[in-house]
């Protein structure tokens, strides 16, 4: 490159194509740049392309060219690009400009996996493209609405069966009637609490169901960019313009992703509905129904602590099978989502107890 004889904005879009691309790069994994100080650099690198007079970026191209070559030589190592560097940089630039890009929020994991060989993030294979990938303090992690409902949901049910477990353990404490009435609005703040978590944890694992059933259409879109609008408009849970049941959707995704068109799951024909589908449709989402807008006609909200801990393990057993099935269905030759841990119950459930765990020494100053 002569940088004499080429344009000035030539020459500093020279320097910032390398600039952006290693600043991707280096967003993603923070370590792919060798050198600690080089972050540096490319910062104040970067603020010299800006500020510098003419006759001084011309004077050392040269040697800053070299620099940031090897820097992102260095970078394609880590993280191999599927496409040419200068394209990926240039998209970069535009990104960061409309906020597609943020340490705040991340990247999409689609753009990302679409670009780079991702092998070294560690992302798993089946991570929606809605995904958002950690980058900068964040590098490293992904963040997805199901996950985080999955997790939200263990945890309620996690709080239930501890504050179940400390309410029943009143009854070998209350042993005159003094120490029970004395002791009776903390008791009854344990029934409370029971029924709190248990109500949202059921809610949580429905939600999560839909949530799930919903990602899986966003990102079979994602990936097949050239799906009729009608086909787009059904996996967004929409038809005419009118919002679908998640019933609805649970039966007809499948029939759309599956390349033989199949309808593993039946739920339009009362007859054929089939476990853990019937106990869904039916005991599940006439409690989340109950607990979202209570009617004399619903299930019951006011019930025994043992019985709200009850259906939160059920909704807790039934809607990760429910999850699984539609996985299955959808997927029949993959593994379950690695993403969510295989919809691992006892996995996801160590991980809430230990959140309970955590919080509670946290609480006591532990």
């Amino acid at each position: 490159m002569g940088a004499n004889s080429i344009p000035i904005e030539q020459l500093k879009s020279e320097f910032k194509s390398r600039i952006s691309f290693i600043h991707l790069v280096s967003s993603l994994i923070p370590e792919a740049v060798a050198k600690l100080e080089a972050k540096g650099d490319i910062h104040e690198i970067g603020s010299w392309v800006d500020t510098a007079p003419q006759t001084e970026l011309r004077t050392k191209a040269e040697a800053v060219i070299e620099l940031l070559d090897k820097l992102v030589a260095a970078s394609q190592k880590r993280l191999p690009p599927k496409a040419d560097w200068r394209t990926i940089a240039a998209e970069h630039w535009q990104r960061l400009s409309s906020k597609e890009f943020s340490y705040s929020n991340g990247t999409s994991c689609g753009w990302v996996a679409e670009r780079f060989d991702c092998s070294s993030l560690s992302i798993p294979d089946d991570m929606p493209y809605h995904a958002r990938i950690g980058v900068g303090h964040h590098a490293g992690n992904a963040a997805v609405e199901e996950d985080f409902l999955l997790r939200d949901a263990f945890f309620m049910l996690a709080k239930c069966q501890a504050s179940l477990t400390r309410l029943e353990n009143f009854r070998g404490e209350l042993k005159t009637a003094a120490i029970a009435k004395a002791r009776y609005k903390v008791v009854s703040m344990f029934n409370q609490n029971v029924a709190t978590y248990g109500r949202y944890s059921v809610f949580g694992f429905y939600s999560f169901v839909e949530c799930f059933v919903n990602s899986i259409g966003e990102d079979f879109i994602a990936r097949n960019p050239k799906l009729t609008t009608d086909k787009r408009e059904f996996l967004r849970g929409k038809k005419d313009g009118r919002y679908l049941a998640v019933e609805k959707k649970l039966e007809v995704f499948p029939e759309i992703i599956r390349p033989d068109g199949k309808r593993p799951i039946v739920l339009s024909d009362p007859k054929q509905i089939t476990e853990p589908y019937k106990s869904f449709v039916s005991h599940i989402k006439d409690v989340r129904d109950a607990s979202a807008h209570f009617a004399k006609s619903k299930a019951d909200i006011i019930v025994p602590p043992q019985t709200w801990e009850k259906r939160a393990q059920e909704a807790s057993v039934i809607c990760l099978a429910v999850a699984r099935g539609f996985w299955t269905a959808c997927y029949p030759k993959r593994s379950l989502p690695l993403y969510l841990g295989k919809l691992d119950d006892a996995q996801h459930k160590k991980i809430a107890e230990q959140r309970v765990k955590a919080e509670a020494e946290e609480l006591l100053g532990k």
